[in-house]
């Protein structure tokens, strides 16, 4: 049987993006979460299809993380997006507990095979690439909007491709070393992207409920103390500091509520 891939770059990339999307602005972003929903299902369909045949409770996992992208989509069309965002997590988790446990049962079954040399293991490389080749092209799909250079990479898959036809397995092996290499920073990128792009949908919420609340004559010492917290924000997402970034979004946001339940 082949090995198959985690899915955990998905549900990382899906806590990122669900973690801290706005509700006001959330419905632009139903989209993106469905299309990474039906990439992870694609995906473990891929890989139950290797197996010759699989258990009850994988083939009723499955059907539940169907059940729940289905629910999702249902969701989306009224609007619900709490919802959609609570389906589309128990959809990502569900799919990452199967393909967790075909590994383990893969790493069970399968036989001790003898090393082809010193240096370089016996191992199914083809699978390798296949599974680096979907992980392309998931990547690619999420960075559609975003200007992520891929051409090393491309590179690299093209190499891999072309050592395999000539099954030149030391040579593959390295190639495959620098492809996860280089597809470790893309990953790195596209959580910086995606952390960029949240703060700045939060600064203009932010930015935009302080307005209302001037406009409203809110208290004036709160009102200062929202803006010098807006401002420390924007400073430390301008800084890269997410951590502190995130803890001052929560005492900003209870300020917030604080101003207005002065004015009732």
């Amino acid at each position: 049987m082949k090995k198959i891939a985690s899915i955990g770059l998905l549900v990382l990339v899906a806590s990122m993006i669900v973690g801290s999307i706005p509700y006001a602005e959330a419905q632009s972003d139903s989209g993106a979460l469905l299309r990474i929903a039906k990439a992870a299902q694609n995906q473990v369909e891929r890989q139950i299809s290797h197996y010759d045949g699989v258990s009850d409770e994988i083939k009723r996992l499955f059907n539940e993380g169907v059940s729940e992208v289905n629910a999702m989509q249902q969701a989306m069309r009224t609007d619900d997006m709490e919802s959609v965002k609570r389906h589309f997590l128990n959809a990502m988790n569900i799919f990452k507990k199967i393909t967790m446990t075909l590994n383990q049962t893969d790493i069970q079954t399968s036989s001790t095979d003898v090393a082809e040399s010193a240096t370089v293991p016996q191992r199914d490389y083809n699978s390798d690439l296949d599974r680096l080749k979907h992980l392309v092209s998931t990547l690619k799909s999420i960075a559609r909007s975003q200007s992520v250079d891929f051409a090393q990479v491309d590179a690299l898959v093209n190499k891999a491709t072309q050592q395999v036809r000539e099954n030149d397995r030391e040579g593959l092996h390295e190639t495959i070393v620098q492809l996860k290499a280089h597809l470790d920073e893309i990953k790195k990128e596209l959580r910086k992207h995606a952390s960029q792009k949240t703060a700045e949908r939060e600064i203009k919420f932010f930015s935009s409920m302080i307005d209302r609340l001037e406009q409203k004559d809110a208290d004036q010492d709160l009102l200062n103390e929202a803006k010098g917290m807006l401002t420390e924000f924007e400073q430390l997402i301008a800084d890269g500091n997410y951590k502190d970034a995130k803890e001052l979004k929560r005492a900003l946001t209870d300020k917030i509520r604080q101003l207005y339940k002065s004015l009732s």
